[in-house]
This record gives C-alpha cells, structure tokens and sequence, in this order.
C-alpha cells in the first residue's frame, strides 16, 4: 500500500531550530520554539483534511508484518540568485526529523517501523512538502 500526501504552503523546520535549551542555575529546562509550534500546528491542521488517508494506513499497518519506506521531497527556495545551493539552505537530514515527528503523531505505528528514508530538497518558490508512505510486507532473510 502507498499513500501520497501533500502539505502545501508549508515550508519545512529544521531541528536546530524546533526547541531551546535555557540553563538556570542546575535546571535546564528545553522548549519548543514558537517557530516549530507553528510548524506542528499547521502540519497537524493540513493532517487533518488528510485524515482519510491516515486512516488507510492505520487500518492496512501490522506491525507483525509490515515496515515502512519514507519518501521525502522538500519544496523551497534553496538556489542563490547566481543559482548556487544557498549557503543557509536547510541541511535535508535536519528538516526530516521535525516533519517526522509530526507525520508520526496522526499514524498509530511508531517511526521504528520505518526500514528506508529517501529524501529531496527541490527548488521551488512556493513552499510545500509531499511524503509518501509505502506500508511493505516484511520479508526475513
């Protein structure tokens, strides 16, 4: 079973970015910033229209039997006006994490499931993130 699912207008979070760490004497308290609260808001507003989708997955997955592959592609401005990959431009592996930790909240296995990862960052002026889940049979070799 594959799932397509598309969350435009939304422009992915790095982990450097989704929580602060403050130290006050011996207690070190660490928070969202209110950058990643925004991003799971909308994330979780745009899962919502989804919700049929989620439901495929959560009524086919067993985690008996199946794993799951993960296709990531990132859409935003990532080129220079030279046309050179900008130096600020998210590091890919730092941006799967956080929309991770939300794609996972709306799914009822956990992210241990997951056997593969592909990812892509791709230019575009207009924001949005596509993932496809693929639930496999599992296969013992």
């Amino acid at each position: 079973m594959k799932i397509k699912l598309s969350y435009s207008g939304l422009e992915p979070i790095t982990l450097n970015h989704s929580h602060k760490i403050t130290t006050r004497g011996k207690y070190t308290t660490k928070y969202k910033t209110k950058e990643y609260q925004q991003f799971e808001s909308i994330f979780s507003s745009k899962s919502r229209l989804l919700k049929n989708e989620f439901k495929k997955i959560n009524n086919y997955f067993d985690e008996t039997k199946h794993c799951l592959e993960i296709i990531y592609e990132f859409y935003y401005p990532i080129y220079t006006k030279k046309g050179l990959i900008s130096k600020t431009s998210k590091d890919v592996d730092n941006i799967i994490k956080t929309t991770q930790d939300c794609l996972f909240k709306n799914l009822i296995c956990d992210d241990s499931s997951i056997v593969s990862v592909t990812s892509k960052k791709i230019h575009s002026d207009t924001p949005r993130i596509d993932i496809t889940v693929n639930v496999m049979t599992y296969s013992h070799n």
